[in-house]
């Protein structure tokens, strides 16, 4: 049986904001997610927000987001490393970020069209990589698990080229460098 490895990737954003999804307000259906069940301390208060990413009524991972600056501060997801090819995502969003009362289900963007005008101010849409030395980045990357998982894309903003080559994976407790 393959070894599990639990922890929390934190990614820590300090201006664009990342595209998230999931059911907002309460870690609780997600503290699988985190080492010892026990989110991060010290970070939210006002105007953050956890998210427990769904998508077809199960839960991926979970998030911290920031919304002043429609910014992701930090994932977590269970780590199961395989050598599984990166699978073609599709870009999604968070409704209840942009609706109160929205569905809890991530949401595709739409192919052609713009976007309701709720989206594009409560978080990161497609247009805003545009003509950016940002791009789309993961915040529960495909090749961190053993078997490609359901949800779509999630995104968080990159330096242009950072992600091009294979994230580099470091054991708990290591020094990482």
């Amino acid at each position: 049986m393959p070894v599990s490895c639990r922890g929390a990737l934190l990614m820590l954003l300090a201006s664009l904001g990342g595209l998230i999804w999931g059911e907002v307000g309460d870690f609780t259906p997600c503290l699988r997610f985190f080492y010892m069940e026990t989110p991060p301390k010290g970070m939210g208060g006002e105007g953050y927000q956890p998210i427990c990413q769904r998508y077809r009524n199960q839960y991926h991972f979970a998030s911290l987001y920031q919304r002043q600056r429609r910014a992701t501060l930090y994932s977590a997801y269970i780590l199961t490393p395989g050598g599984g090819k990166r699978p073609r995502n599709k870009w999604m969003y968070e409704p209840q970020l942009a609706f109160s009362g929205a569905s809890p289900e991530m949401h595709s963007f739409p192919r052609h069209g713009s976007v309701d005008q709720n989206v594009v101010e409560s978080q990161a849409v497609l247009q805003d990589y545009n003509s950016s030395s940002y791009t789309k980045g993961h915040l529960n990357p495909s090749l961190h698990h053993q078997v490609p998982r359901g949800p779509p894309g999630h995104l968080h903003p990159h330096q242009r080229g950072s992600s091009a080559g294979s994230l580099k994976l470091w054991p708990l407790g290591s020094a990482g460098g």
